[in-house]
């Protein structure tokens, strides 16, 4: 449960030379409104904290914290509030809806592009991500 679990970075990826996106996933765990954006508050805050750390700028050396983004993949669209948010410190923050039974072909989305890329960890991961949602609807279903 990634989102409900502040202390952990979900995916970190690496979209262009010199440029760095941490990726949050909800997976749609958390349905009442008030809790989700807490979370995710607090996911973010850990966020930013990883963002400017020195375990950060040793695993990624020379990147500003300019060229980090956070991208938050929702199993459900964000709620109002949630999507008030633009930016955390400086680091902007964008939103994407990726429900894996609903998904168009061919349409281009952060998991599509994670699940069409040669093996890596971060396709390991995007396929986690994607199992993790799988899971969870089976356990709303009951």
């Amino acid at each position: 449960m990634p989102l409900e679990d502040p202390s952990t970075i979900d995916i970190v990826t690496m979209p262009a030379p010199g440029r760095v996106e941490l990726v949050i996933a909800d997976a749609g765990v958390t349905r009442e409104a008030d809790k989700r954006l807490s979370r995710l508050l607090r996911k973010l805050q850990g966020y930013a904290t990883y963002a400017t750390s020195a375990e950060f700028a040793a695993a990624y050396p020379g990147i500003p914290l300019a060229q980090i983004s956070i991208l938050v993949v929702c199993r459900r669209p964000p709620t109002p509030a949630m999507a008030q948010i633009a930016e955390v410190l400086t680091i902007p923050v964008r939103f994407e809806v990726f429900d894996p039974e609903q998904q168009a072909p061919g349409k281009d989305t952060f998991m599509t592009r994670a699940l069409a890329r040669k093996p890596s960890r971060g396709r390991a991961a995007a396929r986690r991500v994607a199992a993790a949602w799988v899971a969870a609807k089976r356990i709303m279903r009951r």
